[in-house]
């Protein structure tokens, strides 16, 4: 099977972060949750991934070419971004005529890839979403059946034949290449307005619902920071992916001054040199953070080549 991984968006939730690194490789547990995605989808089975590519393009596609993933990976640059059907379209080349999964690439989970794709394969519908109850982002229409019958909040309630409930996309979904012939080339478009379109057409969509499992949307500040804090804390659990996780997870070069201390749950980058006195705790470090003499960090997230001077709490720091 292949996949995407749908990398183009300008992160802009996750500024000022973003302005230094692009959000695919933001650091989780000193390894960039693109890294983590693809292993995650060989495991499923994947034999070959594309990654679409637009704000900081260059650093994603090289970071890839260095990388030994152990399956084919390919990066497209979108000089335009296209939007998450648009995305799909312009990889058309890419595929051939089996299902293949698209993922979004600010998703941290544990949720079984492998297992959705044997349930895709299971019925005659062109697209399976991986689905689950997440109040917070409940917006797609589902009948009991589990077939999938509107999105947003006025969505296909009207079209139901039994009784529905809301739930939530997970940004993982399995689909035919039927998809792509209700996707516009060359133009702005999401998937959502594809499904419309397929719903439309008379089209039947099904719902995957999984439960009892970890899922973190990472696309937001809040949203990252609390990824790296359950992964630490082992909330989440990614064993064959992220073999050693615990409490505290430092890189390269760590130089700890007299008396300064790390408390509680931290992410440290390499070349983090704290002065005296210095106290870290329940942080993000990135690398080449100077902190001086004196200065508490807590709950904060600190990018690369940040020089801290003063008291933070609460704080991300460029």
């Amino acid at each position: 099977m292949k996949a995407m991984i749908l990398a183009a968006g300008f992160g802009v939730r996750m500024r000022p972060l973003t302005r230094l690194r692009p959000k695919p490789l933001f650091p989780v547990l000193n390894r960039p949750i693109i890294d983590i995605l693809i292993r995650q989808l060989k495991k499923a089975g994947c034999e070959a991934v594309i990654v679409n590519t637009h704000h900081l393009a260059s650093l994603v596609s090289d970071h890839v070419a260095e990388q030994d993933y152990g399956i084919g990976v390919r990066c497209r640059f979108e000089p335009v971004i296209l939007g998450t059907g648009g995305g799909i379209k312009n990889a058309e080349d890419f595929w051939d005529t089996r299902p293949f999964i698209v993922i979004n690439s600010d998703i941290l989970s544990d949720i079984d890839i492998h297992d959705a794709y044997r349930f895709h394969l299971t019925h005659d519908d062109p697209a399976t979403l991986i689905l689950h109850d997440f109040p917070e982002f409940n917006n797609v229409w589902v009948e009991r059946s589990d077939r999938i019958i509107g999105f947003h909040q006025s969505g296909g309630a009207g079209c139901a034949s039994e009784p529905f409930r809301k739930l939530a996309f997970t940004g993982i979904q399995i689909v035919d290449p039927d998809i792509l012939d209700f996707i516009p080339e060359g133009t702005f478009s999401s998937s959502i307005d594809a499904y419309d379109a397929m719903l439309a057409k008379g089209l039947k969509l099904r719902g995957h619902i999984v439960n009892g499992h970890y899922w973190q949307d990472m696309g937001s500040i809040r949203g990252y920071r609390r990824g790296v804090r359950d992964l630490l804390l082992q909330r989440c659990l990614i064993p064959d992916i992220i073999p050693e996780q615990k409490e505290t997870c430092c890189g390269k070069n760590l130089v700890m001054g007299e008396k300064s201390r790390l408390r509680g749950w931290n992410l440290i980058g390499d070349n983090l040199t704290c002065e005296k006195d210095c106290i870290v705790s329940r942080s993000i470090i990135w690398d080449n953070v100077l902190i001086r003499e004196g200065v508490a960090v807590k709950d904060s997230i600190v990018a690369d080549e940040a020089i801290v001077s003063a008291p933070a709490s609460g704080k991300v720091i460029v």
